[in-house]
């Protein structure tokens, strides 16, 4: 068994990836962005505090970073969203910040609520305000390109879980709110319509709707009994920009370590030339329509999954302050990879990049996985 060293991170931390987010993303809907913003534009939602934790020999300081709410790379790069002062970082493969650029407003190339990073064809986009999500877009130089705020089909209400990228275009997990289901007796959380949107960035206004499911909650308890959070859904997603068909949501199912895939998500066209090539991804990976991956290490409960290459990345909670991340293979053997990984923590292709506070700024670490 192969595990990785990584410092112990100390001191009182909230939720992290998208568990944090949508608490704060239902706080914001149930109370307003005025209870999460300052009259700067400042956020004084949930984010990371700062700690003291060892500083590890490969560990790299970036000075006035106070909270990296999302992180990319596209093979060269590490792209961070520098949350606070509402900035994309550009790190090299020292882990140095290169290239910076974005700021806090609502003008051109500005943000207001920055939450998530999109690698699009020649260009890096943030998804800026997750109730009413726009779309910026700037070349890898950091220069600002264009933005847009496409609309959802099927849904009135909006609260924003994760974005990610795929071949057909950008897909959004969502879930769609009824306020006036706080008006029904015994109602004390409202009906949401969860799913994934997809919207081409190329010329279409509109995200159609691609996968859903209805669920109403009582009292915190979804009312087909799955387990869900008490201010969100209990959904990581997975999806993979080179086999669409394969993307899938994941949900903590109901005994301890198990991972249940829903049904492939319908209405999602597959060329004939890739048949073979999708088919042999099916063979090799056990996350298929209606399987079960049981993973008898991991107790629950799970924070996040992340695709990474090679498998599934579990984020299992293992402290207040800490996720240990084991990875399923291919083959849906479990192993321990990292132990006491910082929660802002972050996979991508066969990298994880660990993020902690201190209080000159952020570390940031880089690993490979084996």
């Amino acid at each position: 068994m192969h595990k990785i060293d990584t410092p112990e991170v100390r001191g009182p931390l909230p939720l992290a990836g998208a568990a944090r987010r949508a608490r704060g993303l239902l706080l914001l809907l149930l109370l307003g962005t005025a209870a999460c913003s300052g009259d700067d534009g400042s956020w004084s939602g949930p984010v990371s505090e700062p700690v003291e934790a060892p500083v590890h020999e490969d560990a790299h300081l970036l000075p006035g970073i106070f909270g990296v709410t999302d992180a990319r790379h596209d093979g060269d790069r590490w792209w961070v969203l520098d949350h606070q002062n509402g900035r994309v970082v550009a790190l090299d493969e020292d882990l140095d910040p290169v290239l910076s650029f974005g700021r806090r407003g609502e003008g051109p190339g500005e943000f207001r609520f920055p939450s998530e990073l999109l690698l699009l064809d020649g260009g890096i986009a943030v998804v800026d305000n997750p109730l009413q999500p726009r779309v910026v877009v700037f070349d890898t130089m950091g220069e600002f390109r264009r933005e847009t705020s496409p609309g959802f089909a099927e849904c009135e209400r909006l609260q924003l879980v994760d974005v990610r990228e795929t071949r057909s275009g950008v897909d959004f997990l969502a879930q769609c709110v009824d306020i006036s289901a706080f008006q029904r007796p015994g109602r004390l959380l409202p009906h949401f319509q969860m799913g994934i949107w997809r919207w081409d960035p190329q010329g279409d206004s509109v995200a159609r709707p691609v996968w859903s499911k209805r669920r109403g909650v009582r009292e915190g308890m979804a009312l087909d009994d799955e387990p869900v959070g008490a201010v969100g859904p209990s959904l990581s997603w997975v999806g993979t920009a080179s086999s669409p068909c394969l993307e899938a949501v994941l949900h903590q199912g109901g005994n301890p370590g198990e991972l249940v895939c829903l049904p492939e998500l319908p209405r999602i066209p597959v060329p004939a030339e890739r048949m073979e090539e999708l088919s042999l991804l099916v063979e090799r990976m056990p996350f298929r329509t209606g399987s079960l991956v049981r993973v008898p290490e991991v107790q629950p409960p799970l924070d996040r999954v992340s695709l990474a290459d090679g498998g599934l990345v579990v984020h299992a909670i293992s402290g207040e302050t800490a996720r240990t991340l084991h990875l399923v293979d291919t083959n849906g053997d479990p192993r321990v990879l990292v132990e006491a990984a910082p929660l802002d923590t972050f996979v991508d292709g066969d990298r994880i990049l660990m993020t902690w506070q201190v209080s000159q700024g952020t570390m940031v670490r880089q690993l490979r996985i084996p």
